[in-house]
């Protein structure tokens, strides 16, 4: 989940080899149209090629939902359920190699779990819908 998701070669890499070897993978990421234009050539669109793979779902939140001006601003990664990353950085090379962010591991116990559970709930509510392939 992440507000300003960038083309991240490595990254991007990465996650086709995982969709290849059969790996679920579940993204909620903003799309231009529902940053109000903020994430020009950003947002979904870079990771849109991962869609290929039957595997891999993709979502975005309908800017009609929102209060006015309002962002999809969380950022977490959530890991079989079992690890979750809560952290400021969004999907991008500047968070990974330039910004100072900050970010919270949680292995064991419930955190990912309840995270998970949390994103499911919004995703049946429709607070998040499913980007077409």
């Amino acid at each position: 989940m992440s507000f300003a998701s960038f083309k991240i070669p490595d990254a991007l890499d990465a996650f086709d080899r995982a969709a290849v070897r059969g790996v679920s993978l579940l993204f909620i990421l903003e799309s231009e149209k529902d940053s109000g234009g903020k994430l020009r050539q950003h947002g979904a669109g870079p990771y849109h090629s991962l869609l290929e793979h039957p595997q891999v779902q993709m979502y975005g939140g309908p800017v009609e939902n929102r209060p006015p001006r309002a962002l999809l601003h969380a950022k977490a990664v959530i890991v079989d359920r079992q690890s979750a990353l809560v952290t400021s950085a969004n999907l991008s090379e500047n968070a990974i190699s330039a910004n100072i962010e900050i970010g919270i591991l949680s292995t064991g116990g419930d955190v990912a779990r309840v995270i998970h559970a949390h994103i499911m709930a919004l995703i049946q509510a429709g607070e998040f819908v499913q980007i077409e392939r």
